[in-house]
């Protein structure tokens, strides 16, 4: 991974960071689906932006109806079904462990990309992912997990999420290569929206937790859900998709390692939480398996090449 990448590896990251405290924030109060519904409308903002400005609009229509079904596989693998799932599961189980949960997604991308796109499980990238995990695990401070069974459904909702990650970033890959990242992010954010629009309404007073259960005023609930909208949706995912195309999808979905990590940093310096020795330690080895996953020099480049020539087949 070059320089560049990287910086844009941990732009990425810093912005994703704070996505599971909003989603604390927003999901209490007005309940999962209109957190997920609003987020992806909101996040198709930027990217439309973008489009409209460089007057490339027409890169949301090019490709006729095969990549238009491409395109609503990703947006319901990359955006309706794990934003709802992790918005449900927020319900009951902390930012700080969701986040934790989110960190497998390296796994899982290292063994969809071996199915699919036929990437060997290497020593060096299987250990940088089962690190990056434990690392993620020792920065947020994660204690045992509780054992009543909602929360390990809210557990197993975020692991479900983050394989749905790790498909669409190979789906993505494989399927909608030469796609510029705007239009792969708007297409996305649009698909995600017009799939969640009819379950936000009919069904989110069903999973809405209920009064006295809010954990703040709706006024936060909604600053929350434009901020997870517009910057870390819109933006972070425009950003994401430009990596996605540079690194491949194992590489890429890496921030999920050092997302945790900024998460816990931004509550130390904005809201005054203790700053521990699992932190540094945790951050050390969250570095060290996104080093070992990424990989420097002319391994990287062999297998970018190697991928090229899978997705020209």
């Amino acid at each position: 991974m070059s320089r560049r990448d990287l910086t844009l590896l941990v732009v990425i990251a810093a912005i994703f960071g704070a996505s599971f405290l909003f989603i604390r924030i927003a999901a209490p109060v007005t309940g999962p689906l209109p957190v997920s519904a609003g987020r992806v409308a909101l996040g198709a903002l930027v990217p439309l932006a973008v489009l409209a400005w460089g007057r490339r609009l027409g890169d949301l229509f090019d490709g006729g109806p095969a990549k238009a079904r491409d395109m609503l596989v990703v947006g319901v693998l990359l955006a309706a079904l794990p934003f709802t799932l992790f918005a449900v599961a927020e319900l009951r189980v902390t930012a700080s462990l969701a986040s934790v949960l989110n960190a497998a997604v390296p796994l899982w991308s290292v063994l969809v990309a071996a199915l699919w796109l036929g990437q060997p499980i290497t020593a060096r990238r299987l250990g940088g992912a089962l690190i990056g995990v434990v690392g993620v695990g020792l920065a947020v401070g994660l204690g045992p997990l509780p054992r009543d069974p909602v929360t390990l459904a809210g557990a197993g909702a975020c692991l479900v999420a983050a394989l749905s990650y790790a498909i669409g970033s190979v789906w993505t890959t494989r399927r909608l290569p030469g796609v510029p990242p705007p239009a792969l992010a708007a297409g996305q954010q649009l698909t995600a929206a017009a799939v969640l629009a009819v379950p936000a309404v009919l069904f989110s007073a069903a999973l809405s937790p209920g009064e006295g259960s809010a954990a703040g005023s709706m006024t936060g609930a909604v600053a929350a859900i434009g901020a997870l909208g517009v910057i870390c949706t819109g933006l972070a995912v425009t950003l994401w998709f430009r990596l996605l195309r540079r690194v491949g999808p194992v590489a890429a979905v890496t921030v999920t390692l050092l997302a945790p990590v900024f998460g816990v940093a931004w509550g130390a310096i904005f809201l005054g939480e203790p700053v521990t020795l699992g932190l540094f330690v945790g951050t050390g080895a969250v570095l060290l398996g996104v080093g070992l996953i990424t990989g420097t020099g002319s391994s990287v480049r062999q297998s970018q090449r190697v991928r090229e020539r899978q997705l020209a087949t």
